[in-house]
Order: C-alpha cells, then structure tokens, then sequence
C-alpha cells in the first residue's frame, strides 16, 4: 500500500459517523402543526395589511392628482410642504425661518441681492416681546418655543437687551464717592427743576427690575 494511501486511510478513519436522520416519533407524520398558531396569527393580520396598502395607493394617487394640478398653475409640492411647516406649531414655523434667514445671511456674505432682504427680521414680534418682558421686570430668558441660535431667540434678546438700557441709562441716578446712590436730588432734580418723566428717578431710588439684571446684552 503506497503512502498517499495510506494516508487517506487514516483520514478517512478520523471522520466522525454522519448522524442519522432524526424521524418523526411512532405513529405521527411530519406536518406544520406546530407552526399553526403563528400561521394563524400571519393570516389573521394579512388582510389588514393588503387593505392598508390598497388604500396608500389610492391616496397616493390622489396626491399625485393635486401635485399635476399644481404644477399646471404654476406652483411645486416644495412650496405645499413649506406651507404646512408654516401652518404647524412654533418649532416648524421657526424651521422655516432660519433656514431663510441663514440663505440671507450667506447671500450678504457673497454679495447677493438677496442679502439685502436682511431687515426682514429687524421690526419681529419677538423683538417687541423681548423689550415687553424686559419693561415688566421678567428674566432675560427667551420662551421655549424660540430656539437657541433662531432668528427668533435672538431678535427676543436684542429686544430685551436695547429696553434694559435704557432703563439702565434713564433710571439709575449717579454714584457718589463711596459708591453708593445718591440720597440727595441736585437743584436741577428739585421741585423746580424740569421733569425727565421718569417716576423712579424723581423718587430717588432704582428700578429693582435693573438692578437685578446685567448691565447689556451681547449682541
């Protein structure tokens, strides 16, 4: 016997036994029935989903219907999905402009004319809400809904910001030399003197709303 038989021999010897084939138990076939309750289940659900799809087809149809019609007046599906941005809550409505407001803003940079359409923003209600809060006496903190780094936010801080000074310019009185206000109206501050309409100044004291807020807002 030559070697490589030899060999073969051997290897064939090492092999496990192939493992018989298992068969069904004394008097039961093989079928699926351990499979019904899952397949009950599949089947249970499938009509459901056929008629959920059917019905995505015709909607889908129908959006395509009113897409064409669009397209025939002039006007595009993108401007229907910026609509409803509008139309939704604050945080989509806020999407939308500062999406605007970054296109300006890199328009201004390039030299576009379109960066010129930048005081858009500059008479917003959050500006007026932010002087309102700052009047009022409130925190220098933007509602919720304005988020960070938004047109909105920080329209809300520069109002608040400009209406916090001028109450600092116009209603703290001058310190004296040991740093403290003065107690004491100056001739001009008397009962002849001229009226700035201010009551906190004629009063002689401070707005407590300034003197707990910081001087100015960065801008």
């Amino acid at each position: 016997m030559s070697k490589k038989a030899s060999q073969r021999k051997s290897m064939a010897a090492a092999k496990p036994p192939k493992r018989e084939k298992a068969v069904p138990a004394a008097g039961r076939t093989v079928t699926t029935a351990d499979n019904d309750p899952k397949r009950e289940s599949f089947l249970h659900h499938r009509p459901s989903w056929v008629a959920a799809n059917a019905k995505l087809k015709a909607a889908q149809a129908i959006v395509d219907e009113v897409v064409a019609a669009l397209k025939e007046d002039g006007h595009t599906k993108k401007e229907m999905v910026i609509a409803d941005l509008l139309a939704g809550n604050r945080r989509q409505e806020l999407r939308v402009v500062a999406d605007v407001e970054a296109k300006q803003r890199v328009a201004s940079y390039m030299g576009h004319w379109l960066g010129n359409q930048m005081d858009l923003f500059t008479q917003s209600n959050p500006y007026e809400e932010g002087r309102t809060a700052c009047l009022e006496g409130k925190r220098a903190s933007p509602p919720r809904d304005y988020l960070p780094g938004s047109p909105f936010y920080t329209r809300w801080l520069e109002g608040f910001g400009d209406a916090q000074e001028a109450k600092v310019r116009n209603g703290i009185k001058p310190l004296a030399g040991d740093g403290t206000l003065e107690e004491k109206a100056s001739a001009e501050d008397g009962e002849g003197g001229e009226d700035d309409g201010n009551p906190i100044a004629e009063a002689g004291g401070r707005d407590p709303a300034v003197a707990r807020l910081p001087l100015r807002l960065s801008r």
